[in-house]
């Protein structure tokens, strides 16, 4: 209890006969009730403007001395006090009929208590007197907050007007901002639902990608299993032709995987300016005397962390799709920026980025086109004349490098696509050609072909048995570490990475385990899936594959050559 309330709390005692003030503290002290004793009325008062929750006098007192001053203290009270009084009187005291006195009695709380009076009665009515006190007190507090309320609501109200004037202001300048924003919200939920649409198609086609991509490596390696085994012109003539629509599906199934952003990409650091030059002399000569190509790079551009090999398919689809819209003639601009991060589009991450620009004076797109433009198999060319994976494929190459793409387009003004790519912070390199050499007698290696697709299996088992290699299958995991258990002549496991209930990384792992020197080749419809989860130093081998990649795959694996051990794409 701090000292202002204890001050509040106390009885005050005015009892100057005797041994009256001190006894009447010690009754009053053994309930618990604090006292204050008081020599004069003087004293009362400088006491009661420190603060009291009630007064005992005697009659003795208010004999004695002038009460004026005490009277004009009572008069002079808040709203919310009316401090009791208790006066002790005896039969036939002198005060009967003075004036100060009796409006003492009639203005005051009073309560009067007649002597002799026990110690029960006394405490009764100074804790009486202590309640009614401290309701006085909840009284004031409450008209202490209903006046700062009274307070705060009147500035309230005197800031009211300028309140009012300004919100009208700020509501016209806030509806103006709800209407741009409306329309920005509207853009955003299109971008999104664009967004889930691509995402959709994305996953059905990667699915489509990959099985087609196990037929592919079955129908290519058997049409090179058949061109070795004619020598007639005709036969192999229809053999190279079947080959190239081969190839095409696995351009198709490429450009479906970058779509959907399950491609397996090797972002190196690439000099776009370099890569943009080399391009640019190979467009000068298929473009047509119609078509005016033209490059501005800018000086210094920072390299850019993205696989040099779709980079360049990005380009050269970018560019066909800008000759296509202008079948009379025209200019396409090739052109690089270094964009900092404060300069970025909204939608890309934070960071540096250099964005390739190829810009056309073409036909243009109207805003339903413009809106459909990077969906699979969306086109408006004749059919025969495209497979609407062009721009899919370059979103999906710009989206899982990092970076983005945005495109503007009008009827009648030409297409703008700019593609967005990460900084790459190391210079630009180069990757080592693999030369894989045999330098000793592939007899003296055995690999186990481990496939859950019989075609694929057999292609892989012939091709390999053509090579001189000595060569074993299992169609899944458990044949394949059954066949481990029990044999140690093993060099090699070429392990398919998609297989039901156990799949090949899974299958290596425990085939380590028991051959923990084993060489390993991955093959893999979908590289991007499982590359977090390769083991070090194993190499991926991407459907489909002819039978040169695949032996170049395995030689590189058993250490046949100097070639680095990193991922194979067809290329």
């Amino acid at each position: 209890m701090t000292l202002r309330e204890a001050l509040r709390d106390r009885v005050l005692v005015v009892a100057p006969a005797g041994r009256d003030a001190p006894l009447t503290r010690e009754v009053l002290a053994q309930s618990g009730i604090a006292v204050s004793i008081c020599a004069n009325l003087d004293a009362l008062c400088t006491a009661l403007i420190e603060g009291a929750a009630s007064v005992l006098i005697t009659d003795e007192a208010l004999v004695e001395w002038d009460t004026r001053r005490l009277v004009d203290w009572i008069a002079a009270q808040e709203a919310w006090s009316d401090l009791p009084f208790i006066i002790l009187t005896g039969k036939g005291t002198p005060t009967e009929g003075r004036h100060d006195v009796t409006f003492l009695r009639t203005a005051a709380n009073i309560t009067l208590l007649e002597r002799p009076l026990g110690t029960g009665a006394l405490v009764s009515t100074v804790k009486a007197a202590l309640r009614a006190r401290r309701r006085q007190y909840e009284v004031r507090d409450m008209l202490q907050a209903l006046a700062q309320s009274e307070q705060r609501y009147r500035k309230l109200a005197d800031e009211l007007e300028d309140l009012v004037a300004a919100r009208t202001k700020s509501l016209a300048q806030a509806n103006d901002r709800l209407v741009a924003e409306i329309a920005e919200r509207e853009r955003a939920e299109d971008a999104l639902r664009q967004a889930q649409k691509l995402e959709s198609i994305g996953q059905l086609t990667s699915g489509v990608a990959h099985d087609f991509n196990n037929l592919l490596t079955a129908v290519m390696g058997n049409i090179e299993l058949a061109q070795q085994r004619t020598s007639e012109e005709a036969t192999r003539n229809l053999l190279r032709g079947a080959t190239r629509a081969a190839e095409r599906g696995a351009r198709l199934t490429a450009q479906l995987l970058a779509f959907s952003r399950k491609q397996r990409l090797t972002p190196k650091s690439v000099d776009l300016n370099a890569l943009v030059s080399n391009i640019s002399d190979m467009l000068f000569r298929t473009m047509g005397t119609s078509i005016r190509v033209e490059t501005v790079l800018e000086a210094g551009a920072w390299p850019a962390l993205v696989d040099p090999t779709q980079m360049e398919l990005v380009l050269v689809n970018l560019a066909l799709n800008g000759r296509d819209a202008m079948a009379e003639g025209g200019r396409l601009v090739l052109s690089t920026t270094n964009v900092r991060a404060a300069d970025r589009p909204a939608e890309l991450a934070p960071g540096d980025y250099v964005m390739l620009a190829v810009a056309d004076t073409g036909t243009g797109m109207s805003e339903a086109v413009r809106a459909r433009a990077f969906e699979p198999f969306f086109t408006t060319k004749e059919v025969g004349k495209g497979s609407g994976l062009g721009l899919s494929m370059v979103h999906g190459v710009a989206t899982q490098s990092g970076g983005g793409v945005t495109l503007d387009s009008r009827v009648g003004r030409g297409t703008t696509v700019r593609v967005y790519l990460p900084r790459a912070q190391a210079a630009p390199g180069g990757l080592a050609p693999l030369e894989p050499v045999l330098t000793r007698r592939a007899a003296d290696a055995a690999i186990l072909v481990v496939d859950d697709d019989p075609a694929v299996r057999e292609v892989a088992v012939w091709t390999l048995q053509n090579l001189g290699f000595r060569t074993y299958e299992a169609p899944d995991g458990p044949s394949a570490l059954h066949f481990l258990e029990h044999s140690s002549a093993v060099d090699l496991l070429l392990a398919d990475v998609a297989m039901p209930g156990m799949n090949g990384i899974e299958m290596v792992e425990r085939a380590r385990r028991l051959h923990p020197a084993i060489r390993v080749v991955f093959v893999t419809g979908n590289a991007a899936v499982y590359q977090g989860e390769l083991l070090g130093g194993d190499i991926m081998l991407q459907k489909p594959y002819a039978a040169s990649r695949l032996a170049e795959a395995v030689t590189t694996a058993l250490g046949y050559g100097p070639s680095p051990l990193r991922s194979l794409r067809q290329g």
